[in-house]
Formats: structure tokens, C-alpha cells, sequence
């Protein structure tokens, strides 16, 4: 075996284990998310008329990888970069002990949808000079899908990052590439101290 080939071996190999890592952390990630403590909330939370989209198989390896993601950011921005990041068992277990309150996960989701709505009513929208759409056009911005089961997840992660690292919030955001994280940060703990207070 030459060089070029053992090379090849070792490259194919090591992108194995890297694709048997991912598959592991998504399957934990999965376990979770179909859990029944997390099920429950989701059964809560369209009882209150939160509009929760069943996820297209097609996305759900991009919505499980942002969620990841997230979970990543929380631990780098209290830890540092090289901190050792939890397991996927740690990881899970971590988040399933955000199951514990469901009832306080309940009230700061259904604020944050408040939120998001008012949120998304503010929202103009600019055109360029001259460009402006006739008046009598019709809107054709879509159809709102609601939130995936994944974004339940970033707000119970949001939530404990309000309640236990506030000063780390806009950090966490500025991680996540949320636009203006400083006023956003600012936002959410506002909402969050009005919807407890």
C-alpha cells in the first residue's frame, strides 16, 4: 500500500467516525425531541393556539443541526471556546431538565409568540426608489408555517439562558448571528420580566 492510499484510508476513516458522531448526536437530539415531557409541552402549547408545523423530513437535519448549534453557542459563550463541550448524554440530560417546569416553559413560550408576532407586524417593508408596489397589489408574502419543535427547543434554552446567565444574553445572541443582538437581548429580558413580574 503506497502512501496516496493509506492517506485515502485515513481521510475515509476519519470522515467515518465523523459521520457516526453527527448521526449519534442527531439520534439524542431526536430522542428528545420525541420524548414525552417535550411532547406534552408541544400538546400544551397548541391547546393555547401556538401553531406548531410538522417538520418536513426534508428539513429536520438542518432544523436538529441549528439546535445543536445553539446548544453549542450556550456552552462556548459561559465556558469559553475551548472549553470540552458536553456529551450528547449530558446534552440531553441538561435539556431534559428544562422539562422540569413545563408550566413556566409554557408562559414565557407563549409570551415570546406574542413577541414574535408583534415583531413580525412592525416589520416594513422598503423598496427601492421608485419601486414601490401599486397600491391595489396584493401582498405575496407567503404563508406562515409556525414554529418546528426545534424552535420550542431554542426558546426553552433562551429561557434558562434569561433566567441564570442574563449577562451572558447578547453574547449568546452575537454567537447565534442574531442582527442588533445588544437591543434584542435587551428586548427579550424585558418581555421576560414583564411576563414573570
Amino acid at each position: 500500500m503506497d502512501k496516496a492510499e493509506r492517506q485515502r484510508l485515513r481521510k475515509a476513516y476519519k470522515e467515518k467516525q465523523i459521520n457516526e458522531a453527527y448521526t449519534c448526536e442527531t439520534m439524542a437530539i431526536k430522542g428528545f425531541l420525541n420524548c414525552d415531557g417535550f411532547q406534552s409541552l408541544i400538546i400544551e402549547l397548541k391547546k393555547h393556539n401556538i401553531d406548531i408545523a410538522a417538520t418536513d423530513r426534508r428539513n429536520e437535519p438542518v432544523l436538529i443541526e441549528i439546535l445543536i448549534n445553539h446548544l453549542k453557542q450556550r456552552q462556548y459563550v459561559l465556558y469559553g471556546v475551548d472549553s470540552m463541550l458536553p456529551s450528547k448524554k449530558e446534552s440531553v440530560e441538561w435539556l431534559l431538565s428544562l422539562l422540569d417546569n413545563n408550566a413556566e416553559n409554557l408562559k414565557y413560550i407563549r409570551a415570546r409568540d406574542k413577541f414574535n408576532n408583534a415583531t413580525v407586524d412592525e416589520i416594513v417593508e422598503e423598496y427601492p426608489p421608485g419601486e414601490d408596489p401599486d397600491e391595489d397589489d396584493e401582498s405575496d408574502t407567503g404563508e406562515i408555517l409556525g414554529y418546528s419543535e426545534t424552535s420550542i427547543a431554542y426558546f426553552i434554552i433562551e429561557l434558562d439562558m434569561i433566567k441564570n446567565h442574563t449577562k451572558q444574553l447578547a453574547d449568546y445572541y452575537k454567537g447565534l448571528r442574531i442582527p442588533k443582538a445588544e437591543k434584542f437581548a435587551s428586548d427579550i429580558k424585558r418581555l421576560y420580566e414583564i411576563t414573570f413580574s
